[in-house]
């Protein structure tokens, strides 16, 4: 074997896990058992109350490393970020299934393509839902279409452990707690006003679990709520960056907010607007 994969960098796979001792049975083997193996698990225990400890503890493979932690999600996910030894990060939740290949060609790629910071994946429904889905890829349609939805899955992601530190450096910690339930869209649309660069390749890494326990489910208002407030954020960072460029671009933003004002455009109308100025604008 030639090239990249000759040095096999750690990669620190980051999973927080509250109740989740029937899915951790299948899970922690669809990670153990992958062609890739060097990587530490760091498994933190969100305070769980069945039997998510006996589980984890039945498994002896020394990659495995296990906190408890009192119940806080977003503080079991920073507690784990901190932990990590690796040159990269990658995430897992988990009640998901990492398919074969994963860390392998996510690593593949990172080592490829050093300007990337963070890189997802494309992941396949299964439960309640069977659909694929695909991120887009292109550092700039990412960025601009952040502006309508999240355009990074969460549990896809592989980060730069230098890109993490620069970030939490800058910010005190990774995850804010004041964006739960949908943490990962604010860090994503911070990361892209500082200038991180992103990407997600096509191939479907990972098994996503949909159920009716699962935090994107139990928790669905506050996550549309908190991405509301979110995009507003972003799309105030948008139009500033549009105005910068012209005289023309301000008057036509100018314009959208005058409508808005008279509660003829809503916020979706105008981060459909701004995404497409947007886009313009980066290209």
């Amino acid at each position: 074997m030639t090239g990249i994969l000759n040095t096999f960098p750690l990669v620190s796979i980051v999973m927080p896990a509250y109740n989740m001792a029937t899915f951790l049975l299948e899970c922690i083997p669809s990670i153990l058992e992958q062609d890739y193996n060097n990587f530490e698990l760091i498994i933190v225990d969100d305070g769980s109350t069945d039997k998510t400890n006996d589980i984890v503890q039945s498994f002896s493979d020394n990659r495995i490393v296990y906190v408890q932690h009192e119940h806080d999600y977003m503080a079991s996910m920073n507690i784990g970020i901190q932990l990590t030894k690796g040159k990269y990060i990658m995430r897992m939740d988990a009640d998901d299934l990492m398919l074969q290949g994963r860390i392998k060609k996510q690593v593949e790629y990172m080592e490829l393509h050093p300007e990337v910071d963070v890189c997802g994946s494309g992941m396949k429904n299964f439960g309640e839902d069977d659909r694929c889905l695909y991120g887009l890829t292109g550092h700039i349609a990412i960025i601009s279409s952040l502006l309508l939805y999240n355009t990074m899955a969460h549990p896809t992601i592989i980060m730069r452990k230098d890109s993490v530190k620069r970030y939490i450096d800058k910010h005190g910690t990774l995850y804010n707690k004041n964006y739960i339930y949908a943490e990962d869209y604010h860090l994503w649309t911070c990361m892209a006003m500082e200038g991180f660069r992103f990407d997600n390749i096509k191939d479907i890494l990972i098994q996503h679990r949909v159920s009716p326990q699962a935090v994107t489910s139990v928790y669905a208002e506050e996550s549309r709520h908190t991405a509301e407030k979110i995009k507003a954020e972003y799309l105030k960072y948008a139009i500033q960056e549009i105005c910068q460029k012209g005289t023309m671009f301000e008057r036509i933003i100018d314009d959208i907010m005058e409508l808005s004002s008279e509660n003829l455009l809503k916020l979706q109308d105008i981060s459909q607007l701004v995404y497409v100025i947007y886009k313009r604008i980066l290209k």
